[in-house]
């Protein structure tokens, strides 16, 4: 039986349906396909500027609806939802958050506002409820207009959204196992959180260092890959190591564009291999 046939028929459980070989393999040797800038789908037109948009987009701010006409094609990286990820197969994801003026709410973002942290949070547990064998890692990886009391009300939000579900940070990756958190503790969310001075003392977050993911920065495919294939042969075999196959666009590459959509202009592969 080709057992990778049937995982691709269901990938809503592909974590449920692998073989029990594959859940004693440490979580870190296995391929686990992941999104960038994963919860931009709710970028509109009429999404507001984020403190992550670059200074020339903010004092370009002036045009109005005629810069987001251009930017959201730009900003807005994935399609699908949260859920509709998850049903789709993809449990990595990529987080940008920030803050915005005159709300205590936490938002994503990529150069412009997308949904509330909490609206993904509750979804993907909503999710994770029906799916008890699956498990996801939520990347806190950029952090904007954030000072220390945002931190630890970030923080305060995953604890209560996901309370026992939330894997404590370990420095023995290698025995972190499907096996060891779905079955034996029920753990189904590895939280990685990339601000060690805010994340001190919090058990339940996961350091930088333990998910390396160093940024090809090219929009060459030719140099892309050997970043990739370089990266996969050295990575520390006793740390997770996540790979982006993604280009990064410069300026006068979007320029050269600018009437694209990223993810026609920017896109390496029709299918890539090396998430991570």
């Amino acid at each position: 039986m080709d057992d990778s046939g049937d995982l691709a028929k269901n990938l809503e459980f592909w974590m449920t349906n692998l073989p029990p070989k594959l859940k004693s393999v440490p979580v870190i040797h296995l391929a686990i396909p992941g999104s960038h800038d994963s919860f931009t789908s709710s970028i509109t037109k009429k999404s507001k500027i984020a403190p992550d948009a670059d200074n020339i987009i903010k004092k370009m701010s002036w045009l109005g609806p005629l810069l987001k006409y251009f930017m959201v094609n730009w900003s807005r990286t994935q399609s699908l939802s949260a859920r509709e990820q998850l049903e789709k197969g993809i449990r990595y994801f990529d987080l940008r958050i920030a803050t915005k003026r005159n709300t205590n709410d936490l938002y994503i973002v990529h150069g412009l506002y997308a949904d509330k942290v909490q609206n993904v949070l509750d979804a993907i547990s909503s999710f994770l409820e029906n799916h008890p064998q699956e498990i996801v890692i939520l990347d806190c990886q950029h952090f904007y207009a954030f000072e220390h009391a945002d931190h630890e009300r970030l923080m305060q939000m995953f604890n209560k959204t996901f309370g026992t579900k939330l894997l404590p940070y370990s420095d023995h990756m290698e025995y972190v196992t499907l096996e060891y958190m779905i079955i034996q503790y029920r753990y189904q969310v590895i939280a990685v959180y990339r601000s060690d001075a805010a994340r001190f003392g919090q058990p339940m977050f996961w350091p930088n260092s333990s998910f390396p993911n160093p940024w090809p920065n090219t929009v060459s495919t030719t140099k892309l890959f050997a970043v990739l294939d370089y990266g996969l042969k050295n990575r520390k075999p006793n740390t997770s190591y996540i790979s982006q196959c993604i280009l990064t666009p410069s300026y006068t590459f979007i320029i050269a564009h600018l009437f694209s959509k990223y993810i026609s202009s920017v896109n390496p592969m029709k299918a890539c291999s090396y998430n991570i």
